[in-house]
């Protein structure tokens, strides 16, 4: 039987997003720290660039396609200051299109009992895109994807997979990639199309959607008000892959590991059939207020797909225990003698700015968290301390400064500098070092950004000795601010150590 999917309509802008993508140009010409000007050079790029965003592998459009796409070559800049969206959508519902239709021409071929796969042929495929140019025609690409369903089938099978199995693994892959593009909607778009924009002007600006800047204030938090589940989406099912230890969920006792959520009600409302929805749709209807009731109806893990059991879940406050810093105590012997070595693990500088806000005295914050456990270090009494903070990108500029400052005594930490040139010192320490110790910071490639502020700060006092391997070499500030629909996070600053360096394109040294 057929596993093809049809098309669904074009996607169109929805009302009010013509007015938001003025408002984000705006936005962006008045505050970002790199000013550009909206012309034809920028309207090159933008062209180029959502391209390369919607179809970086050269897999789906046509030349056809991009000779079309070129009548926009030197327009994208005045339509972007009218608000007219239409190249970006119609530029997108091409790709949509174009990709549902090969797909389901790879399905039918793999469905295909006929279809062999030659393992012994003297055959080549080109898969860098760099060294590709469009496909001519539908026929063109047809071949092409041929080669690479080949090429696939001969890798899965050369890693111990039956044909067969290789041959379902890749008609269920496609299909879910179907589904992706048809579950794609105007707000996607929007963000797609808003977000090529804001990278012309930097990799760190860009335009969150309101989920998805509710999904970047919980990471800045590490809270959120829900059920506390971690879920993920497999065979159309949203599936539980872990209850919070401590969370509403957890306490409640009844929603475990592997279930999976088929439907959700709030409070004294009917529940709605959830299966083969989008994982962040489901999301945000199990996502509530603190103190109001969810109810779930849920496929328990050691069952079968045709039993299931209704679930009420009161939300409240989640706290994300496990992304935030956490400590552990090394032995080890150097030249015959003990030492204890404290290590803080320090993922991400993280602040929940609201509960900060409301004056909540047990607001999560990194600073707060790394202070109670160095005072819990120094009571098992260790030898000296090491801060952590490989993989650590960044976060609030804020707790950079005030964790730094649990270290140092008075002084600056950091200098920032606006776009007109004005230079800030004030984020400073203001108070005697809480760790006067013995002090070791550990950094690596992907440690960036506050992570760099904290280590360059305390290398600069010669406050630690760092160590590992050079640092990411992000020396710019990001502001969050917020839109008519969204925020938008744009760079309005430089940042520069103590010693006067930047630390733009080059790091932090150990």
């Amino acid at each position: 039987m057929s596993t093809q999917v049809i098309a669904s309509l074009p996607i169109a802008p929805e009302s009010g997003q013509s007015a938001l993508y003025r408002e984000i140009i705006e936005r962006l010409d008045a505050r970002h720290y790199r000013a550009q000007s909206i012309d034809d050079n920028l309207s090159e790029r933008y062209l180029d660039q959502y391209v390369e965003m919607l179809d970086s592998g050269k897999s789906y459009f046509l030349r056809s396609d991009i000779e079309e796409f070129s009548q926009w070559r030197l327009k994208l800049d005045d339509l972007a200051k009218r608000g007219d969206l239409k190249p970006g959508f119609t530029m997108f519902n091409r790709l949509r299109d174009r990709a549902i239709d090969q797909l389901n021409r790879n399905i039918t071929l793999l469905e295909d009992v006929d279809y062999r796969i030659e393992y012994d042929t003297d055959e080549s495929i080109m898969l860098d895109p760099e060294k590709r140019t469009w496909h001519e025609s539908a026929t063109a690409a047809a071949l092409h994807w041929e080669k690479r369903i080949q090429d696939a089938m001969i890798r899965l099978v050369l890693n111990e997979k039956d044909p067969a199995e290789a041959r379902e693994l890749l008609i269920k892959r496609y299909t879910t990639q179907i589904k992706q593009y048809e579950q794609r909607n105007s707000q996607d778009v929007f963000q797609l199309y808003a977000n090529a924009l804001t990278s012309l002007y930097g990799p760190h600006s860009s335009y969150f959607t309101p989920r998805t800047n509710e999904n970047f204030q919980i990471n800045m938090s590490l809270s959120l008000e829900g059920i506390g589940a971690q879920l993920i989406s497999e065979d159309d099912y949203t599936k539980v892959i872990e209850v919070i230890p401590g969370g509403p969920a957890d306490v409640q006792g009844l929603l475990g590991a592997e279930d999976k959520i088929i439907g959700v009600g709030q409070g004294g409302e009917e529940i709605v059939d959830v299966i083969g929805w989008r994982i962040d749709e489901v999301v945000a209807l199990i996502r509530g207020a603190k103190g109001t009731t969810v109810k779930l109806e849920v496929i328990p893990a050691d069952g079968d797909n045709s039993n299931s059991i209704t679930i009420e879940i009161v939300r409240d406050k989640v706290k994300l225990e496990n992304k935030s810093a956490q400590s552990q105590i090394l032995e080890i012997e150097q030249e015959g003698n003990p030492y204890k070595l404290g290590v803080i693990d320090i993922p991400a500088f993280y602040m929940d700015f609201e509960a900060y806000l409301a004056r909540d005295p047990n607001y999560k914050s990194t600073t707060r968290d790394v202070r109670r456990l160095v005072r819990e270090l120094e009571e098992q009494q260790v030898d000296g301390i090491v801060l952590d903070l490989r993989n650590n990108g960044g976060g609030s500029l804020r707790e950079a400064t005030t964790l730094t400052d649990l270290f140092i005594n008075y002084g600056p930490v950091v200098q920032i500098r606006d776009a007109k040139g004005r230079v800030n010192r004030y984020h400073r320490a203001s108070s005697r070092a809480a760790y006067s110790g013995p002090l070791l910071v550990l950094i690596n490639r992907l440690s960036a950004s506050a992570s760099e502020i904290l280590a360059g700060a305390l290398q600069d006092y010669g406050r630690a000795l760092v160590v590992g391997s050079q640092s990411f070499g992000k020396g710019t500030v990001q502001e969050v601010t917020g839109l008519s629909s969204g925020q938008l996070k744009l760079t309005i600053s430089k940042f520069y150590r103590v010693s006067g360096d930047s630390t733009q394109h080059r790091g932090v040294l150990p």
